[in-house]
């Protein structure tokens, strides 16, 4: 595994780039770019599509945690210069950039398997280094002040999750701050073809080696870190699927995620008919008042 330089300037931080040659870590499926890398289970793809979806996933989050980016208690570090943070699995970079702009004395890092960050939308403290984070992140240890993870169940398995909280927990500062949030994927009401739905994909999931209901069993990978306080904060909350403006928008990212997945089950069906399965889905979350739970927790590194 690569370091950067342990002497490394947030300068080198935020120009770090490793180029991908496309042919050979993409493979293209009915329109949709897939990755193609070697160890990667994650089942969505990294395409212009994709990028709105996860846009529309940030602002779903942070509403549905009343506008707050983070929980962390960091506000009066953020203004201050030098301090740094991490964003594992950033995606498109709607977290950092958010953050780039009303904290612009501190450097925004973040890293993912697929490059979805446009270059000219990155202030200058924010930067980019594309890596396969199941190999190890690619800094010294204890680099940053606050690292922070979301919406990644469908990236690692269940015996990888262990392996990445110790990566995280490495390169956090001792006093830093961590700071994950995963959505729930078990529905506690729903109706008939919903949970058909969700049976189906939980098993697409399964066939991956993956987790999409494992939220609530993050705590203890936190819990049984010797390096990591006792004092593991965690909150939840509810997103409905329909029923108001943001309950729209949050059904039109859950329809546009199960599409992008490309599940099997949901292959066999013409679009026609897969359009009209989900209006079918729609009217149940509306009925049942069928929402998502969202699961956030946040801990301090212990100081050493």
């Amino acid at each position: 595994m690569k370091y950067l330089n342990k002497s490394s300037s947030n300068e080198s931080l935020i120009s770090h780039q490793k180029e991908q040659p496309i042919l050979e870590n993409h493979i293209f499926r009915k329109g949709r770019r897939f990755h193609n890398i070697e160890g990667s289970n994650y089942p969505f793809p990294d395409d212009t599509i994709e990028i709105n979806r996860l846009k529309l996933e940030h602002y779903i989050s942070k509403y549905a945690w009343q506008e707050n980016i983070f929980y962390s208690p960091l506000e009066n570090e953020l203004v201050n210069g030098g301090f740094r943070v991490l964003d594992v699995g950033c995606g498109c970079g709607s977290f950092l950039l958010d953050l780039a702009q009303e904290y612009k004395e501190a450097t925004f890092i973040g890293v993912d398997i697929a490059d979805m960050i446009l270059k000219e939308k990155r202030p200058s403290n924010v930067g980019f280094i594309q890596c396969n984070v199941l190999e190890g992140l690619p800094f010294p240890d204890n680099t940053f002040d606050f690292v922070f993870q979301s919406n990644m169940i469908a990236a690692f398995t269940e015996r990888q999750w262990p392996l990445i909280i110790d990566e995280i927990v490495r390169v956090t500062k001792p006093g830093g701050w961590i700071e994950l949030e995963e959505r729930y994927y078990d529905f506690e009401s729903c109706g008939p073809t919903t949970l058909e739905l969700q049976t189906e994909t939980l098993e697409f999931s399964r066939s991956k080696g993956l987790n999409f209901a494992m939220a609530p069993e993050i705590y203890k990978f936190l819990e049984s870190h010797d390096k990591l306080s006792k004092n593991i904060c965690s909150g939840v909350t509810n997103m409905d699927l329909g029923g108001n403006t943001l309950g729209e928008l949050a059904f039109k990212s859950f329809k546009e995620m199960h599409f992008a997945m490309k599940i099997p089950f949901l292959e066999r069906f013409s679009d026609i008919e897969c359009e009209e399965y989900f209006n079918i889905i729609h009217q149940e979350c509306e009925i049942n008042q069928t929402n998502i739970k969202m699961f956030k927790y946040f801990v301090q590194k212990n100081i050493e």
